[in-house]
């Protein structure tokens, strides 16, 4: 949809207040820690979880004899 130039009514207590957003360094590198550590956990979660289980003796089917 495309503006063609008409009047728009904005109330005021929409703009009333201004304000501004500013980048917080502190609050992203605690963000990005907590996130790179939870990804930490899952992957050793599933790398320790996936070498097989078992007592690691032979395993599969008898020999036949």
């Amino acid at each position: 949809m495309f503006w063609n130039g008409e009047r728009v009514r904005v109330p005021l207590s929409t703009v009333a207040r201004v304000q501004e957003r500013r980048f917080a360094p502190a609050k992203t590198i605690a963000f990005g820690g907590a996130l790179l550590g939870g990804l930490l956990l899952a992957a050793e979660a599933f790398m320790t979880g996936s070498d097989g289980g078992g007592s690691g003796g032979g395993g599969g089917y008898p020999v036949p004899q």
